[in-house]
């Protein structure tokens, strides 16, 4: 067990708080387990963790809460994570959903699996500064290292987060790795380690984006982020303006990441003007 860890930030409840956001298949739930069982077994420190998902099916939102707090104090909150210090995106088709960024405040850090290229991530991490509040994003392409590692996109995205925390080593998850992983599948565990590791040393913090102002984030008065841009309020899904009938539904699925999402739950359709 690893010696006293101090948690870089907690709410008003004593907590660090997790949320993980992502679809069917791509191992969250058994993901937040690890980190629940990583608190309390190697980290000392209270943990709980729990997943809500509906139909379990693959494809369908899946999301996953985790709670720290130190040792000697009770966690009293068994409520889903409204308002997290660290978010992890398993896949970026959700960022459509507004949902999924919802409770962010300037002291979140979130981790978005994204295969994108350079440029179009800059964008979109602009985009994300005038949607909300945060602290940090990291990005990584997970589902390529897992490809690469022979491992799953759920190690590598614990690996990322172990980065993005700072306060967890490394040879702690890997030991939880060994201890959850190891037991069911032992001839699996070294692709899954090296897919850890590869999470860990992928993960890329990006530095955020200036206003003209100098300032990093579009912020209101009562310290949430501003309106979305007209770019995104006409990339945003849940737009609402005056549409001809008919359309067409830009969501499209890959079996790959096993994102069937699009036949999981309902978008409303682009429509050509």
């Amino acid at each position: 067990m690893t010696g006293s860890i101090r948690l870089p930030a907690v709410n008003d409840m004593g907590n660090y708080e997790i949320r993980l956001e992502s679809i069917g298949g791509l191992g969250a739930n058994l993901c937040g387990k690890m980190l629940g069982e990583l608190g309390l077994r190697h980290l000392h420190l209270n943990s709980a963790s729990f997943s809500s998902y509906g139909s379990e099916k693959t494809g369908t939102p899946v999301t996953a809460y985790i709670r720290y707090c130190d040792w000697d104090k009770d966690i009293r909150v068994h409520s889903p994570v409204v308002h997290p210090h660290l978010l992890c995106i398993f896949h970026d088709a959700l960022l459509s959903d507004a949902g999924v960024l919802a409770g962010c405040t300037k002291d979140t850090v979130i981790i978005l699996h994204t295969a994108d290229t350079p440029d179009r991530i800059e964008e979109r991490l602009r985009r994300l500064s005038h949607r909300t509040h945060f602290q940090a994003l990291y990005t990584l392409p997970a589902q390529q290292i897992a490809m690469e590692t022979h491992s799953r996109i759920n190690v590598v995205m614990l690996g990322a987060m172990v980065k993005a925390m700072g306060f967890i080593p490394l040879v702690s998850a890997e030991e939880i790795c060994r201890e959850t992983l190891g037991k069911k599948y032992p001839d699996a565990l070294a692709a899954n380690l090296a897919g850890l590791r590869g999470g860990y040393e992928a993960a890329n913090l990006l530095a955020m984006p200036k206003e003209p102002d100098g300032t990093t984030n579009k912020t209101t008065a009562d310290g949430t982020a501003g309106d979305i841009d007209n770019n995104d309020a006409a990339a945003s899904p849940t737009a609402v303006s005056p549409m001809p009938t008919g359309g067409l539904n830009p969501h499209f699925g890959n079996s790959v990441a096993n994102d069937l999402s699009p036949s999981r739950q309902g978008y409303i359709p682009l429509f050509i003007q």
